[in-house]
């Protein structure tokens, strides 16, 4: 349960990240559409300028964008377009050196393109425009006779060549045509100094801060130079300038950022299932906790009672009497008893005996003693008699108690009365010997008998728990093997899944890997980890 609640906290936060990805993408995005649409918004201004100065040209400029696939090779817009200025201050020298008819002229590369373009265009849709074919010399063959540093002391910064950016092929034709690689431009210092740089650079053309200087041989003397001057007018078309390497970059960012956003959402969306199906498995793996607790809440209350049931036969079995012991000690008592008994039966049956006679001799004695006293002064012999008559009488019952005992054990035939003495006091002195005998049973060391218990019991107790504690030891084994089995299939499920988005995402960079998961070798102790088996570069 902690295992899967990890993992969904883990998902959780990946799809966060990814979800801050996400807008991040889109803020960036948002922020890059945004600085395109003001820089487009310079060329629609431009557009707008064309459109109010030659409406044919702005029209074909729109039949063109939606028709640049019916050409071989690039068809350029016209140049007021298609030039951007690195310094808007220098757009007026571009501007008053290029006619206006060059200025919204297309420029085509290639001929049969030229040709296809101003038939559709100028015969078929009636329009007015201008179009000029670039030159086939390469780029590179249009350099200045001298560089810029030979004239850079009389003011001279840079040739119109350097001050704008253009398509290649316009460059070229502005190159051919108009020698925009030859044309420096300068400042205060060369107005100043004009004289001398008509007299010693030998340019045609050349342009101070505010002037534009054109200087002619004579053609009445090869020394003889003619200069004229021109003040320069404002820029009105290409100040506002578009930066296409910005665009071309922007654009491309917004391409690369696009792409991000793709894959930030499709990682949002595989987040997003792997987070369902993890909620799913902790929500069913609640349930089943639920469960199980709902069965041990009724589960404690049937282990208190079982709890209670052993407790108090343990305290039976420890209050319990030995009945074998027992009965054998009642055995004993209950044949003491009897033993007992039969003595003092055979005991009785003698006083009964003793009795029986002595009240017969009683009744002679009080008969006696009636004459006696009938003769009593007359018979004080006779008195002597009678108590020597009654002394003999005294020693004749003893004897006869003795003669009656030796009867009985003659006439009982038994072996214990023939074992017992013939006389009183031998009777009474085996009497006393027996009850010492029996005292010294009895007195039996007592903590020896409850050791003897203790122990028995405390056996019977340890087995017990043995026998408990295996079970216990059993239910939780099977316990682990279930929980193990409910969770580490959903994972082996989910690693699945991973490795084929992982396939299906580096297939995509030409890369190929594999995740899969490592057990280890303890699958109990040692946590299940991801890992990727093979990476290979194509």
């Amino acid at each position: 349960m902690a295992e899967h609640n990890n993992n969904l906290a883990e998902v959780q936060r990946r799809g966060y990240q990814a979800k801050e990805r996400h807008n991040q993408v889109i803020h960036e995005i948002t922020g890059i559409e945004a600085e395109l649409r003001q820089l487009k918004d310079v060329r629609n201004h431009r557009l707008m300028k064309l459109r109010q100065k030659s409406k044919h040209a702005h029209d074909a400029v729109l039949w063109l964008q939606e028709n640049r696939d019916r050409f071989k090779k690039p068809i350029h817009e016209p140049i007021m377009l298609v030039v951007n200025m690195y310094d808007s201050r220098m757009a007026k020298y571009v501007e008053n050196h290029i006619n206006f008819k060059d200025m919204v002229a297309f420029v085509c590369e290639d001929a049969d393109d030229m040709e296809l373009f101003m038939k559709t265009l100028r015969d078929e849709q009636d329009l007015r425009i201008n179009a000029v074919k670039v030159p086939d010399e390469p780029l590179a063959s249009f350099v200045p006779p001298k560089p810029i540093e030979h004239y850079s002391r009389y003011g001279f910064h840079s040739f119109l060549r350097e001050l704008f950016d253009a398509p290649e092929g316009v460059v070229r034709y502005l190159c051919a045509q108009h020698r925009v690689h030859q044309i420096p431009v300068g400042d205060e210092t060369t107005k100043r100094d004009v004289e001398e740089v008509i007299r010693r650079c030998g340019l045609q053309t050349f342009y101070t801060a505010n002037h534009k200087f054109s200087v002619r041989k004579s053609k009445y003397g090869n020394r003889d130079t003619v200069s004229s001057s021109t003040e320069l007018r404002e820029a009105s078309i290409i100040a506002m300038t578009v930066d296409q390497a910005q665009i071309n970059e922007l654009q491309e960012s917004l391409s690369r950022f696009s792409e991000e956003k793709a894959a930030a959402q499709t990682e949002q969306e595989r987040v997003r299932k792997e987070e369902h199906q993890l909620v799913a498995q902790v929500e069913s793996l609640r349930v089943k906790k639920k469960e199980l607790q709902q069965k041990k809440y009724a589960k404690a209350p049937l282990v208190e009672k079982i709890k209670l049931k052993e407790d108090k036969i343990a305290r039976l079995e420890r209050d319990a009497i030995d009945l074998a012991s027992e009965e054998r000690r009642a055995n004993d008592a209950i044949k003491q008893i009897k033993l007992n008994k039969v003595a003092l039966l055979k005991k009785f049956q003698n006083v009964v005996g003793e009795v029986c006679e002595a009240s017969k001799q009683r009744i002679r004695l009080y008969l006696l003693l009636a004459q006696g006293i009938l003769a009593a002064q007359n018979l004080d012999n006779a008195i002597r008699e009678a108590s020597a008559e009654h002394t003999q009488l005294q020693d004749d019952y003893a004897g006869g108690v003795v003669s009656t005992a030796t009867q009985l054990k003659a006439k009982r035939g038994s072996l214990t009365f023939r074992t017992y003495p013939d006389t009183l006091d031998e009777l009474d002195a085996l009497i006393h010997d027996e009850q010492a005998r029996a005292a010294c049973y009895i007195a039996v060391d007592e903590s020896v008998v409850h050791d003897y218990v203790a122990r028995k019991e405390r056996i019977l107790q340890l087995e017990e728990e043995v026998s408990t504690l295996q079970r216990s030891l059993d239910d939780h084994g099977d316990s682990i093997e279930h929980v193990k089995r409910a969770w580490i299939e959903p994972v082996l499920e989910l690693i699945a899944g991973i490795n084929k988005n992982f396939e299906k995402f580096f297939s995509t960079l030409h890369c190929a890997g594999q995740v899969d998961l490592n057990r280890g070798e303890n699958e109990v102790s040692g946590m299940p980890v991801l890992a990727v088996s093979s990476l290979e570069i194509h």
